[in-house]
């Protein structure tokens, strides 16, 4: 099985951990051809909640924010409110803090150079110093794809593969720990801890970096929310309540687990790039043919990067996938596989008419008897 990318993923800006009014400044000089009806839009906590227009590829963005916190910036040179901000200009690794963040680009936003106060420069540190684990990530997967199904299926090839990805998961914990151990007062490092907390095999890791933060941050609403992770179990089971979320479909449809209810259906967890569930996938259609109209539904919930959006929906049209179809990408809560403890696709979820999860983890025929328990 595949794991994904999610140590490196910047996740969806989140409440502050701080209390406090900070006022910031956001100061732009893009592409000097940039001229109105050009704008910046400011994301954060999940919506758009400010913009600016851009002349002569200068902007400005004034504001306060309750306490320090992440947040994206997005440029449309056509002035139009961004709907899927994942395919828009963008340009993450700033934090809303008391001082001035600065982008500067010859061009785009999303190549802008940053500098700002302490926060925004902490994390593009951390960031920089991700930079080759995440070409190892890159190779990784990328051999993963060069390679044959047959070859795929090889035990030689599978433990070459889990014992690249496990010296790249050691390196990377070292770093986030080195880090978090030098910076203990840091928003970043909470953050930081909140991100590894997300994964159950690095939740003591992150439990023990947790405890040696400062007392402020410990105290904060963030601090509080990764503590009650990390004592939390350490994966879904049979009979426990589905986690609700609502993600979009291709054409920007807004999709809620709840409006399942009354039915059965398959949560599928998978990705373009992900050999065995691409090898899985004409299972699962055979099965949804088989039982459609009969109080049974598919949500396949992919967890491709958004920069991927082609791929992914190639993969649909490709291995004829008629379901609704879900990006895990911009819940406001935060990724969604991380909520169901997913940290290898394939995996999937049978879930029942109440919400609750009857079955787990089906693949070939083990699918279809599970189905037809459930549906007579």
């Amino acid at each position: 099985m595949t794991k994904f990318l999610s140590h490196l993923l910047w996740l969806l800006p989140g409440a502050a951990a701080a209390q406090g009014p900070v006022a910031f400044v956001l100061k732009g000089q893009l592409d000097p051809s940039l001229q109105p009806p050009a704008k910046v839009y400011l994301y954060r906590n999940g919506e758009i909640t400010d913009s600016a227009g851009v002349r002569g590829g200068q902007f400005e963005i004034k504001g306060l924010s309750p306490g320090p916190d992440r947040a994206y910036l997005i440029l449309d040179r056509q002035g139009r409110h961004p709907q899927n901000v994942w395919e828009a200009d963008l340009k993450h690794g700033f934090y809303l803090e008391e001082g001035t963040v600065t982008f500067t680009s010859p061009d785009s936003l999303k190549h802008a150079r940053l500098a700002g106060p302490r926060l925004t420069t902490e994390w593009q540190q951390l960031l920089k110093s991700t930079e080759p684990i995440v070409q190892r990530l890159k190779q990784l997967e990328a051999d993963d794809r060069a390679a044959t199904p047959e070859v795929r299926k090889s035990h030689t090839f599978q433990d070459m593969r889990a014992e690249r990805r496990a010296a790249i998961d050691r390196d990377r914990n070292a770093l986030y720990s080195d880090f978090v151990r030098a910076h203990p007062a840091s928003l970043v490092s909470l953050y930081q801890v909140d991100l590894m907390s997300n994964a159950k095999a690095d939740k003591q890791l992150a439990k023990q970096l947790l405890a040696g933060l400062s007392p402020e941050l410990r105290a904060s609403a963030l601090g509080q929310k990764v503590a009650a992770k990390v004592q939390a179990p350490d994966a879904l089971t049979v009979g426990m309540p589905a986690p609700d979320f609502t993600l979009a479909t291709p054409d920007g449809r807004a999709v809620a687990l709840r409006s399942y209810r009354g039915k059965y259906v398959l949560v599928d967890f998978w990705a373009s790039w992900c050999g065995p569930c691409r090898a899985e996938n004409p299972n699962v259609a055979r099965v949804y043919q088989e039982f459609k109209g009969r109080n049974f539904d598919v949500l396949g919930v992919s967890i491709d990067q958004p920069t991927a959006r082609a791929k992914w929906l190639k993969a649909v049209n490709d291995d004829h996938l008629p379901w609704a179809q879900v990006l895990d990408s911009e819940a406001a809560t935060g990724k969604v596989a991380a909520r169901y403890y997913v940290d290898a696709i394939p995996q999937n979820f049978l879930v029942d008419p109440t919400g609750k999860i009857v079955a787990m983890n089906l693949r070939g025929e083990a699918l279809k008897t599970a189905v037809a328990q459930f549906i007579k």
